[in-house]
């Protein structure tokens, strides 16, 4: 084994201790510049509020809408009121008829006694709302709405596209095939199971 002399120990002391004082002199020397850079450097300047306009377009420019249409060039798109019925809520705090609408104002639920554009909301049942204008009472099923043209009157009309998708009937389905003699009974329980709520 090799003897180290104290000369050298002393001399990778006095190494050492070099690099420490060097590296501690870095680091106050980077202190110091970024200290200077950050008394020099303008204040950032504040973010700009955010406001409800910045996120308006996903509302106009839904393509998630069933109603919406498409930009047809050289036609004048004429916005035509519509408010329709969309759907009924029972709560601890009563009935609430939900609506969608043309005019983001009406895009929420109604209790009884409210006011829907000219409308009130008189009676909300199961699938229907009563609404009352001039004393004349209106009834607007499940799906059906409200249009007015522009300059016009408020009229029921046919139900949206929405609605049609979703109360169009089931096609008639052709009769389920014979289930195959080589099944095992498992799998034959569950082909029936399935045969049924066919048929349902």
């Amino acid at each position: 084994m090799k003897r180290i002399s104290q000369c050298e120990m002393k001399r990778a002391e006095a190494q050492r201790a070099k690099a420490g004082h060097r590296l501690t002199a870095a680091v106050f020397a980077g202190f110091f510049l970024a200290a200077a850079g950050l008394a020099q450097a303008p204040a950032p300047a504040a973010a700009p509020a955010v406001t409800f306009s910045a996120f308006q377009v996903i509302g106009n420019y839904n393509i998630f809408n069933a109603d919406r249409v498409g930009y047809i060039p050289g036609t004048a798109q004429v916005r035509v009121d519509t408010i329709t019925l969309v759907g009924t809520l029972q709560s601890e705090r009563g009935r609430v008829a939900l609506f969608d609408s043309s005019d983001r104002a009406y895009r929420k639920g109604f209790r009884e006694g409210e006011k829907v554009a000219e409308f009130t909301v008189t009676r909300i049942a199961d699938a229907s709302v009563e609404l009352t204008r001039d004393a004349k009472p209106v009834s607007l099923a499940l799906g059906q709405q409200l249009r007015r043209p522009p300059g016009g009157a408020w009229t029921v009309g046919a139900a949206s596209r929405r609605a049609e998708t979703t109360a169009a009937p089931a096609p008639n389905l052709a009769p389920a095939p014979a289930l195959p003699s080589d099944l095992t009974d498992p799998v034959r329980q569950l082909m029936e199971q399935r045969q049924k709520l066919l048929k349902q």
